[in-house]
């Protein structure tokens, strides 16, 4: 049995719409996948996709070897949890309650939260170090901790994989480099990520493959190093882009264009 969230031949999109094919993604557990494209380009619906929440245009998704469309939408949460761009609900839940919300996948919707589900949520929260704000409302907190109790809620759910979209939007430098921090000792823990982002700075740091989405293609998920160059970054964002190695032999990205 193929372990791993796999994806073979696969067209994205809508009836209307279709955004791309061709589409081969591999994610293994303890394993980061980063997918970079410009806006519009299909990342957030091949997420949704691989989730189930859209139907595949062609080819086909299996999970540890089972395709997509044998599981129910419970089995598949059971399987991948979702991390949104950060988000605010409509109603003043706490930190623990939304974390809470993630052990529905296992539980059932109408389920009350068990003395069991209570502890994974702590353990979770403990694991992004946010344990001391789980009283706290969601709605009250920084970008940052909000993404980390997001985080916290997809562990909650106890799976070996997680789909995060953008999980560094909107967040300063420092909160970025929380999350990416966190992400990378959740591949560590052997959790299976596909992560979307508009910072190819972001696939260095923390990327095992990258895969780049744009113009209705997708390239073949490659170590870092291999996919990013200067002139593939330059023709996926439509800017002169260089990437330059500091002393240390990391690998930056930098604009060609204005001042120097």
């Amino acid at each position: 049995m193929a372990i791993g969230i796999t994806a073979d031949q696969l067209s994205i999109g809508y009836p209307e719409r279709p955004l791309a094919t061709n589409i081969n993604v591999h994610v293994g557990r303890g394993e980061i996948v980063c997918l970079l494209g410009p806006n519009g380009s299909g990342k957030t619906t091949l997420f949704k996709t691989l989730l189930g929440l859209l139907p595949t245009r062609a080819g086909h998704v299996a999970i540890d070897g089972i395709a997509l469309q044998a599981l129910s939408p419970q089995q598949i949460a059971q399987r991948i949890a979702y991390v949104p761009q950060t988000q605010g609900p409509i109603f003043p839940y706490t930190v623990e309650d939304i974390v809470l919300m993630g052990r529905t996948a296992q539980v059932g919707l109408f389920s009350a939260p068990s003395s069991m589900d209570r502890e994974i949520a702590s353990q979770a929260l403990d694991k992004m170090q946010m344990r001391h704000l789980q009283d706290q409302v969601f709605t009250t907190l920084s970008g940052g901790q909000r993404q980390l109790t997001l985080i916290a809620r997809a562990l909650a759910q106890q799976t070996s994989y997680i789909v995060l979209d953008e999980p560094t939007a909107s967040l300063d430098f420092g909160n970025q480099m929380k999350v990416l921090e966190c992400v990378r000792q959740l591949a560590d823990d052997a959790l299976g990520l596909i992560i979307s982002t508009h910072n190819p700075d972001h696939a260095f740091a923390v990327a095992d493959q990258v895969i780049l989405l744009h113009e209705a293609a997708i390239t073949a998920a490659k170590p870092p190093v291999e996919q990013l160059t200067s002139e593939r970054l330059t023709a996926l964002y439509d800017h002169p882009i260089e990437v330059v190695t500091l002393n240390d032999g990391r690998q930056v990205c930098v604009s060609r264009s204005g001042h120097h």
